[in-house]
């Protein structure tokens, strides 16, 4: 009996812990898509890591809001993978979209809302599925959020597994145990945790072109839904502190061939990121393309000032007429090598 209670007794505070302190048992879920791959599941509050994690109707995470625009409101979406979405590691409150909403209402003095569309490891063709399914919501700035990895990352690059949970686990412990605990035997064998993806055909130069047309055709896309469209490069930290991987030159060529010229980040993050003494770091820890929420916080610095430049361009006015806002010293890209077999 009295072993009995004791292991009740280590279960329930294994539980306890696991939810509470580590902050799991509550992931936020997926759902597969034929057209999209994955999306977030629509309509979820969680709780992750001591973090909210909000997904409106629209699978995007953020609060809700009506599909049609209401006169006199300013519409911004921004379109990303993991960077934009953030994960369990970055509350709503710290999430760059959040931050670009509250801030432009203060800054424009009007109604403003900014829909986040991603999903952890998002690439161009599923963003272009999104839109095409979804729309955009009748927003006057789109701002696409890109990176190198985004050059060759197509769906079916990688086993749908638990980093995209379909359902809740019944407790924390099993999460712990199942999930965590599992890929660290694994690891500690030398074996994979999941099964391999789908066997593919398709080449790696022919994934980097199906990212290029659909990065094209998103563009075109949003510009023919009445959209202005600006696009953020976002750098990794290695990039920072060594040269750009050849995808961002891929990236950036794309973007300037569709008549839209590339922020870069690097003069905002490029200060911390080497993580000496003192310095405020943008990255997760042991991190190399994640922000943490100063990272976030620079993000969002660069949407506004890319937003308000766009949303004057579509006005028809001058961004001296908005409040003013600190100039963004855009450092140039490092040299990167392009393949020359690439379009």
């Amino acid at each position: 009996m009295w072993a009995g209670c004791l292991l009740l007794g280590a279960v329930i505070a294994g539980e306890l812990g696991a939810r509470y302190i580590v902050g799991l048992g509550d992931p936020p879920l997926f759902v597969l898509d034929p057209e999209i791959e994955y999306l977030l599941k629509p309509g979820q509050k969680c709780r992750r890591f001591g973090h909210d994690y909000v997904v409106n109707s629209h699978s995007m995470r953020g609060e809700e809001f009506v599909a049609k625009k209401p006169n006199g409101q300013l519409r911004v979406m921004v379109i990303g993978d993991s960077v934009v979405n953030g994960g369990g590691r970055i509350d709503q409150s710290e999430l760059a979209t959040t931050i670009l909403q509250r801030d432009l209402a203060r800054t424009l003095k009007r109604d403003v809302v900014v829909g986040n569309i991603s999903a952890p490891s998002w690439g161009p063709p599923n963003q272009l599925a999104y839109v095409k399914k979804y729309g955009i919501f009748d927003a006057d700035v789109v701002v696409i959020v890109s990176n190198s990895d985004d050059c060759d990352d197509v769906p079916g690059l990688e086993y749908i597994g638990s980093s995209w949970p379909r359902e809740k686990p019944w407790c924390a412990l099993q999460e712990l145990v199942g999930v965590y605990g599992w890929k660290a035997v694994c690891k500690a064998m030398g074996r994979a945790p999941e099964p391999p993806p789908p066997a593919r055909t398709a080449t790696h130069e022919q994934d980097i072109e199906r990212c290029r047309v659909a990065y094209g055709e998103l563009i075109a896309l949003l510009r023919a839904r009445g959209a202005k469209v600006a696009v953020v490069q976002w750098w990794k930290r290695s990039e920072l502190l060594g040269t750009a991987q050849s995808g961002f030159a891929m990236m950036k060529n794309w973007a300037s061939g569709a008549g839209v010229e590339p922020v870069s980040t690097a003069a905002l993050l490029r200060p911390g990121t080497s993580g000496a003494s003192g310095e405020m770091t943008p990255f997760q820890p042991g991190d190399d393309i994640h922000p943490n929420a100063h990272g976030q916080k620079l993000l969002a610095d660069v949407l506004q000032q890319t937003v308000i430049g766009q949303y004057a361009e579509k006005e028809g006015q001058s961004p001296p007429l908005f409040p003013p806002v600190p100039p963004l010293n855009v450092a140039p890209p490092r040299p990167a090598v392009v393949p020359s077999n690439i379009p």
